[in-house]
């Protein structure tokens, strides 16, 4: 190395050159995906669940109607909630009005309480429940 010395810093810089040049094209996969083979039976199953489903993070329905604080809307709506519950494959979490949480502050204390723990039945519940519910953010 000492007698070839500037061959060998020649050398040296060309190869850190090199790796430098090529840099731009190292990347860093951090999904579930890549710690798996390509043919690893859990992963199969995986992709075969988003080829149907799509995403796997969340999924968003909407529904439509006049007046969502009535007797009839709610009841359909919990329908509807354990339909999917029941029916839907690998679903992890359901949230409506029918199971959402009121979080509040009263003072200095933080409450979190259910939205619905019982069906209003008159029109003075449903209007307390409807400003509960178009006065909080979430």
């Amino acid at each position: 190395m000492i007698r070839f010395r500037l061959l060998v810093v020649i050398a040296v810089f060309v190869c850190t050159i090199l790796s430098l040049w090529q840099i731009r094209h190292l990347g860093v996969d951090t999904s579930n995906e890549g710690f798996l083979h390509d043919d690893d039976p859990v992963l199969l199953t995986y992709n075969t669940f988003r080829e149907q489903f799509g995403r796997d993070d969340k999924l968003a329905v909407a529904i439509q109607s006049e007046e969502i604080f009535t007797v009839e809307f709610l009841t359909k709506l919990k329908k509807l909630h354990e339909e999917l519950r029941e029916s839907v494959p690998h679903l992890n979490d359901i949230t409506s009005m029918i199971n959402a949480r009121n979080t509040h502050g009263e003072g200095d204390v933080l409450l979190v309480d259910d939205l619905l723990t019982e069906f209003p039945k008159t029109e003075d519940q449903f209007a307390a429940l409807k400003e509960v519910v178009l006065s909080s953010p979430l």
